[in-house]
């Protein structure tokens, strides 16, 4: 299991990098299944998180909604969660919703990762987030 686990991980990257995303989708699917198999939790919601992020590039958000949403949850309720790993899951979902028109929601991920971003020193993820954030308040 670990090493399916292992090896769809790796299409899956490699296909996202190609352009491919329904490979990408398929590979980071099976992945999924796998990490949940193993019990590992962090794993799971990277890879939640990736398929999510896929789903929502792809324009399915109704199948990237609850994975981005179990990224954010694991990583909430996790005390080895790294700082990074929560706020690039807050990205995607914070992009949803801004797509699906839920400025309100899409406006207090944004706020969330943009501190996280701050904390650890990640300019170019603050200046994602203030992008966003002023765009929402010209609305």
């Amino acid at each position: 299991m670990a090493e399916q686990l292992e090896m769809h991980l790796s299409a899956g990257a490699q296909a996202r990098r190609e352009g491919r995303l329904d490979a990408a989708a398929q590979h980071y699917a099976l992945a999924l299944v796998a990490s949940r198999a193993l019990g590992e939790k962090l794993r799971t919601a990277h890879i939640a998180r990736h398929l999510g992020d896929i789903h929502r590039e792809n324009g399915l958000s109704g199948e990237a909604e609850p994975l981005l949403k179990e990224a954010v949850k694991i990583y909430r309720s996790s005390l080895d969660t790294k700082v990074l790993d929560l706020a690039n899951a807050l990205r995607p979902l914070a992009l949803l919703h801004d797509s699906l028109g839920d400025h309100r929601s899409a406006q207090e991920l944004w706020q969330e990762a943009r501190a996280l971003y701050s904390a650890i020193g990640v300019a170019d993820g603050v200046s994602e987030c203030n992008s966003h954030l002023n765009a929402s308040s010209l609305s």
